[in-house]
């Protein structure tokens, strides 16, 4: 009989995400004090698959095929009873939900079979710029009635928990954890040997944006950004798309009513304003091969973006959103306002006139970045956090 804590970790989808990466280091990281059960999702159409992730990290998981991104009740219900009888055959000490999906019906299945210890970590939230106000206002009331039902809520940042326990009320003070996203950011400080992405050519400013194509990211900015961009600059200048998405095509239609010339890895472009790359495994490469990191989100929790951006000594412009702030440094990151494109510019406009200050700046925050976002703090965090939960029940 083994006296290791069994943890049941859920998670929404595998797909290439902070989360992914995230869940996966923290699950092959815990000491041997602890056995873990991964289970998520599947991935949706034009999703990036990320289970090679776990393969990395040599982790098992149980695939829940109904647990998607969208709301099915149908689904949704079948979903629910599939974790509980996998929680049943399991019987955790812990249960640690992660994301929205997940942390609805894993905490709802944990607490029906009266499980003691339940965990839940907000990545981000659907509290603005996801949904109308009254959805938005119902979700937060399911959010409040299933804090109720949790041991702990983790924040990944401390804005994060000042918007969880004040802004939104959906958690108590005394119940709610800052433990910082944990990834492996090392190897991004230099670039690896791998096959480049894409042919950098010398004498081309690189304004790079790395995500999924999805309306919460806000693409359309970014572009206009672009297309605002070329007019202030003589510049040579060209903006690469990294990920996919459902707004894929629209984007790139999108790109092209605002006269930009929109090209794909596999074509010729090398005149173009706006090269969609698609999903890149090798987002060192991307990242090393680029200029200048944007991200145009209406909302984010940690960005990993950003955070692999940093760890590889780029200078980074971004809207000043969620926890962005709380995860960047002035001297090599300026923010704007969310959905400002003009101001997008003149940051931007700003770094290529003093470009070796904000790369000088930027390598010198990289080891920074890489110590305080390190996967064995995030393992320190979270053993800690389940050793006082397990005490108290």
């Amino acid at each position: 009989m083994s006296d290791k804590m069994k943890v049941l970790r859920i998670l929404n989808r595998p797909i290439i995400s902070g989360p992914t990466y995230h869940v996966a280091y923290l699950t092959a990281g815990l000491s041997d004090k602890f056995e873990t059960q991964l289970v998520c999702g599947q991935k949706q159409k034009n999703e990036a698959d990320g289970t090679y992730i776990f393969r990395d990290n040599n982790i098992d998981h149980l695939t829940v095929k109904n647990m998607k991104r969208s709301i099915n009740p149908f689904q949704d219900i079948k979903v629910f009873l599939e974790l509980r009888k996998i929680m049943k055959d399991y019987n955790p000490d812990i249960v640690h939900t992660h994301a929205a999906k997940p942390g609805t019906l894993g905490r709802l299945a944990a607490r029906s079979l009266g499980i003691q210890t339940i965990v839940h970590t907000f990545h981000g939230n659907a509290f603005h710029g996801y949904f109308s106000p009254l959805i938005t206002k119902f979700f937060i009331a399911i959010e409040r009635f299933l804090a109720k039902k949790s041991s702990a809520i983790i924040a990944i940042s401390e804005l994060q928990k000042r918007e969880l326990v004040d802004k939104f009320k959906i958690s108590s003070e005394e119940q709610t954890f800052v433990v910082p996203l944990g990834l492996r950011l090392d190897k991004f400080k230099i670039a690896n040997s791998e096959p480049k992405p894409f042919i950098k050519n010398t004498e081309v400013t690189y304004f790079t944006i790395i995500g999924r194509l999805t309306a919460i990211k806000n693409h359309k900015l970014y572009i206009d950004f672009i297309a605002k961009l070329k007019t202030k600059t003589n510049e040579n200048i060209c903006g690469l798309i990294v990920g996919e998405g459902e707004l894929y095509e629209e984007l790139m239609q999108y790109a092209r009513g605002k006269n930009l010339i929109v090209k794909e890895l596999q074509e010729d472009y090398s005149e173009a304003d706006i090269i969609f790359a698609g999903s890149q495994k090798n987002i060192n490469g991307v990242l090393h091969q680029s200029d200048v990191v944007v991200l145009t989100s209406n909302n984010e929790g940690t960005p990993v973006t950003l955070l692999e951006a940093q760890a590889a000594g780029k200078p980074i412009l971004a809207t000043d959103v969620g926890g962005i702030k709380d995860v960047t440094s002035p001297d090599c990151a300026l923010l704007s306002s969310s959905g400002d494109s003009d101001a997008l510019v003149k940051n931007a406009l700003e770094i290529m006139n003093n470009m070796d200050t904000y790369i000088t700046n930027a390598q010198l925050n990289a080891q920074v970045t890489i110590d305080r976002f390190s996967v064995e703090n995030l393992v320190a965090g979270i053993e800690s956090l389940y050793l006082h939960l397990q005490d108290k029940a």
